[in-house]
């Protein structure tokens, strides 16, 4: 799964550098939204108590109709514990932990529509265009995975473990335009990290699966400059 998702991200960055350049637009913006936290500690009867509020800010550089540049930046908790597993013997190992997670990426965009009002599917006066990214980054557990500070018979984080990881975001989105300047639209994607230690264990749960993480949420930008 992960090797099929770095082929999709490599697609992506070999088809926005071989369109050529046109007249540029930029864009600033917010985003506020939920984290998803997937791993070692993650049983799906209670993954949706591990959404956690985050938000950001990112940039967009659009050379081309088609293809935008996006560098993101991302804040919130990533949280999970044991102690929610229906699982017994999940239970007993009793490993909490949340931290506080950093994401600065840059994605490439494809405007399946063309980023222009002439190309944008319209409705109600408004003009509305999807979208799929994929890109490269890092996250930054900058304060450390915690976990409650009774005794145990084996170090919390584990050695070994990074505060940064490598990310790399894949999803897809939709822009709705409200004129020449105003967009809001809605942004969801995963984010792969190869590796393990995205929340401080590896060797005493599942060594061979890899944490990831995901990001949903809605988006506010301003334009300067137009198609």
């Amino acid at each position: 799964m992960l090797k099929f998702l770095k082929k999709i991200q490599l697609t992506i960055i070999a088809f926005i550098l071989c369109l050529p350049l046109s007249k540029a637009q930029f864009e600033v913006g917010i985003t506020g939204g939920f984290y998803n936290y997937r791993g070692d500690l993650t049983d799906p009867s209670v993954a949706k108590l591990e959404l956690q509020p985050s938000f950001g800010a990112f940039v967009r550089y659009t050379p081309h109709r088609y293809i935008t540049i996006r560098g993101n930046y991302l804040q919130g908790k990533l949280k999970a514990s044991d102690l929610q597993s229906p699982n017994p013997s999940t239970r007993y190992r009793g490993v909490v932990f949340e931290s506080t997670l950093r994401e600065f990426s840059i994605v490439g965009e494809f405007n399946v529509l063309g980023n222009s009002n002439e190309n944008y599917y319209e409705v109600g006066g408004v003009f509305i265009n999807p979208y799929v990214y994929g890109g490269i980054g890092f996250a930054s557990n900058s304060d450390g995975p915690v976990a409650p500070a009774d005794t145990r018979p084996y170090p919390f984080p584990e050695d070994g473990a990074k505060s940064i990881v490598p990310a790399f975001p894949l999803g897809l989105g939709l822009k709705v335009q409200f004129g020449d300047y105003l967009s809001v639209g809605f942004d969801a994607g995963i984010r792969t990290t190869f590796s393990d230690y995205l929340d401080g264990v590896s060797k005493i749960a599942n060594p061979k699966s890899k944490d990831f993480y995901s990001y949903a949420g809605l988006t506010v930008s301003y334009c300067f400059g137009n198609y």
